[in-house]
């Protein structure tokens, strides 16, 4: 039996041997199929240490069925999170239900609004996540005891940034810290050098980072681009994703 890549030469070797000559496979991996067993694979298979945040667009749009069945394939398709992405200037009255039926079938859930009193409601019902503040809403999330995202006011506003990530660190409140990753064409670069100041300014901060404004505003298949975002954010130790799924 020979390493697998001798197999061009096996004519020749076959002629000057009174023997059977076998390849085996290119890949050591597959050893065990050559010899009649299944592939191994290892134990820590599958596991990431990146949080995959799932959102739910307009989720107060969907009837309680669509959104339990929407929620259950993002997570059986790998999320950790679903994320209720709310819609700006239409009140979810019934965003607290929502919550509390995700939540009782064990999913864990974020809220994506900057509708304080729907935050509120969803984090009494049980969300753990608040997706997201900023200037605007930093007074209302003192109250919230939950975990949340901080945003600038606008992208590359630092001043704004540094600003509510003090604000909320001298009161307590446990956050993620996110420059806003910008599209293709639009400032992408200089968003990836933000994310990169970030953590060198706050090392040990907890940062997420809005993969949706590349794999979803860019005409290309995501899975190369989503690979390049997650080895970006392996290597600055940001320890969650926020993803969508509404762009064909």
């Amino acid at each position: 039996v020979l390493p697998g890549h001798l197999e061009n030469d096996l004519a020749s070797i076959r002629q000057n041997l009174s023997l059977t000559v076998d390849c085996g496979p290119r890949d050591i991996r597959d050893l065990p199929v050559f010899f009649g067993e299944k592939r191994a694979r290892d134990a820590d298979y599958g596991q990431h240490s990146i949080e995959i945040i799932a959102e739910v667009n307009h989720a107060d749009r969907l009837t309680a069925e669509q959104l339990v069945s929407t929620a259950q394939r993002l997570i059986a398709d790998g999320a950790d999170r679903v994320d209720l992405g709310c819609t700006p200037g239409n009140r979810w009255a019934s965003v607290g239900d929502a919550v509390r039926r995700l939540r009782d079938l064990s999913i864990r859930v974020s809220i994506d609004s900057f509708d304080a009193w729907e935050v509120a409601q969803a984090c009494k019902a049980g969300a753990e996540l608040v997706l997201s503040v900023n200037s605007t809403n930093r007074n209302a999330a003192v109250d919230w005891n939950t975990e949340v995202v901080v945003i600038p006011d606008v992208p590359g506003d630092e001043k704004s940034f540094e600003e509510t990530i003090d604000f909320l660190a001298q009161r307590g409140i446990p956050m993620r810290l996110d420059p806003i990753l910008e599209p293709l064409g639009c400032g992408f670069t200089s968003s990836l050098e933000r994310y990169a100041a970030c953590r060198k300014k706050y090392s040990e901060a907890k940062m997420l980072m809005g993969i949706g404004n590349i794999t979803e505003l860019t005409d290309v298949d995501s899975a190369g681009v989503n690979v390049l975002l997650l080895g970006i954010c392996q290597e600055l130790n940001i320890q969650s994703v926020l993803t969508t799924e509404v762009i064909n």
